[in-house]
């Protein structure tokens, strides 16, 4: 149980439940959950104001890590470098700032809304997507 004015909670949503993108056919399950997480992360901010409890969410983009590797090699047919210049092209001509996102990133927006000095700051989304949001 948090203490009043003492807690933090922190949920990790991502851009395809709330970008002017077209709706894409095979998000719909994802989507619909991710918008419902940040329905209830709006709910629960309100709900937990009154004892000082913050809740927010971050929202990151293309985030490069190892995952990404089982797409690069079959866009290259095996070859990791090929891959890896097809996918860029292909997501990050999505993406304003045309970059990955690096996951300190992300966890460093996490540890900020998590710290105390950020008591006022709750029903927030932070975006940490180069833009992604935007398009």
């Amino acid at each position: 149980r948090m203490a009043d004015g003492e807690g933090r909670i922190v949920a990790v949503s991502n851009p395809g439940c709330n970008t002017m993108q077209i709706p894409r056919v095979n998000y719909d399950m994802p989507g619909q959950a991710k918008a419902t997480m940040e329905w209830l992360v709006r709910m629960y901010a309100l709900r937990l104001a009154g004892r000082g409890l913050c809740v927010n969410a971050v929202s990151p983009g293309y985030t490069d890590t190892k995952e990404w590797d089982k797409a690069r090699l079959g866009m290259g047919r095996g070859d990791m470098e090929v891959g890896r210049k097809l996918l860029d092209e292909k997501m990050l001509s999505r993406s304003p700032m045309r970059r990955w996102a690096d996951a300190s990133e992300i966890a460093q927006t996490i540890a900020y809304l998590a710290a105390e000095q950020t008591g006022l700051i709750t029903g927030a989304f932070i975006p940490v997507d180069g833009g992604l949001h935007l398009t």
